[in-house]
């Protein structure tokens, strides 16, 4: 990959992004950016972004983000996607029973 394909972020070579989707919830922002390896093999990055905001005074505020990098490699893709869809579904029966508890609690 030539210099051409690089971007910096905080004076670090970070790899050019074909694709982005962007994800707004609430305080937070999610990247999911689609980049090269420098062998030429895709990976997916994946990144929170949360707006901080010091002070009350808006005169003398401060505002940051704190950002969070996960990078995901294709011979991960699937394992990856395997324990999301396990924790959500857990998740998600977790939050039912919560909402309408059984007389067995201790179900998982």
């Amino acid at each position: 990959m030539d210099e051409s394909n690089l971007q910096y972020e905080n004076g670090v070579k970070d790899q050019q992004i074909f694709y982005s989707k962007v994800i707004k919830a609430g305080k937070r922002i999610y990247y999911l950016d689609m980049k090269q390896s420098r062998y030429g093999d895709y990976y997916l990055a994946i990144t929170e972004s949360k707006k901080t905001v010091m002070g009350v005074d808006p005169a003398t505020q401060v505002v940051s983000f704190e950002k969070h990098k996960i990078f995901l490699y294709k011979e991960d893709f699937e394992k990856f996607l395997e324990g999301i869809h396990e924790l959500i579904d857990l998740i998600n029966i977790k939050n039912e029973q919560h909402l309408f508890p059984s007389s067995d609690e201790n179900e998982i």
